[in-house]
C-alpha cells in the first residue's frame, strides 16, 4: 500500500483591530488644555502689562506735576525744551503732565490778556478785534506744537466771546442814543405844532414843516419801538 505524503495545514487567524478613538480624543483634550493654558497666560500677561503701564504712567505724571515753568521778560510762559523722549511709559506720563500744565498756564495768560484788551477797547469793538488778533498771532508762533491746537481753539473761542459782548454793548449804546436824540426831535416838532395851533397862525408852510418833521422822526423809531407804537403815537 502506497504511503501518502503528510501535508501540514496552517490556520491564519484574522488580524486584531484596535479602537483608536480614545487615543485621538485624549490627544485632542490635551491639545485643547495646552491651548487654553496658553490663552490664560497671554491674558495674565496682558493684564500685567496694562497694570505696569498704568503705574509707570501715573508715576511719570506725578513727577511732571512738580516741573517749574519759566517765563520770558514780557511775562509769557516759555515752552519747556528739556522734556525726555517718549520712549517709556514713565516719560510719556511725565511729558503729558508738563505739557498739560504748560497749556493751562498759557490759556490763563490768554484769558487775562483778552480781558484787559476788552476793557481797554470797551467802546471800540473793532479795535479790540485788531489788537487781540495781533496778540494771539504772536503768541501762537511761540507755542509748543504739541499743545498749539488746543490753545488756538481756546483763545479763538474767548476772543469771539469778548468781541460779541463788546459789539452788543456798543450797538445798544448806539440804539439808545439814537432813540434819545430822535425823541428830542419829536418833542420839538410836536411843540411847534401845538404852538401853531394855539396861536391861530395861518402859516401853512411852517405848520406843514413841523408836521412832516414830527412824522418823519416817528418813522425813524420803528426799528426801536415797533410799528404799532409808532402808529399809536401818530394817531394821538
Amino acid at each position: 500500500m502506497a504511503i501518502k505524503p503528510y501535508i501540514s495545514k496552517t490556520t491564519v487567524s484574522p488580524a486584531v483591530s484596535f479602537n483608536t478613538a480614545g487615543i485621538v480624543k485624549a490627544g485632542s483634550i490635551q491639545a485643547s488644555s495646552m491651548l487654553g493654558t496658553a490663552r490664560v497666560m497671554d491674558k495674565i500677561g496682558d493684564l500685567a502689562f496694562a497694570e505696569g503701564k498704568e503705574v509707570r504712567t501715573r508715576e511719570g505724571m506725578e513727577s511732571g506735576a512738580s516741573y517749574k515753568l519759566m517765563r520770558d521778560e514780557t511775562g509769557q510762559v516759555i515752552a519747556p525744551n528739556d522734556l525726555p523722549p517718549q520712549d517709556t511709559f514713565f516719560n510719556e506720563g511725565y511729558r503729558k503732565s508738563v505739557l498739560t500744565k504748560y497749556a493751562n498756564d498759557l490759556q490763563l495768560d490768554v484769558s487775562r490778556t483778552l480781558q484787559g484788551l476788552s476793557l481797554k477797547h470797551r467802546f471800540k469793538p473793532e479795535e479790540f478785534q485788531e489788537e487781540s488778533t495781533n496778540y494771539l498771532r504772536a503768541t501762537f508762533e511761540s507755542v509748543d506744537p504739541a499743545v498749539r491746537n488746543d490753545v488756538e481753539r481756546y483763545a479763538g473761542e474767548r476772543q469771539r466771546q469778548h468781541y460779541s459782548a463788546l459789539s452788543n454793548k456798543h450797538q445798544n449804546r448806539v440804539d439808545n442814543q439814537t432813540v434819545r436824540s430822535t425823541e428830542l426831535l419829536i418833542d420839538q416838532s410836536r411843540n411847534e405844532l401845538r404852538n401853531h395851533v394855539l396861536s391861530g397862525s395861518k402859516d401853512m408852510e411852517a405848520y406843514t414843516s413841523a408836521f412832516n418833521t414830527w412824522t418823519d422822526n416817528l418813522d425813524k423809531l420803528r426799528p426801536y419801538i415797533g410799528e404799532d407804537n409808532v402808529n399809536i403815537r401818530k394817531a394821538a
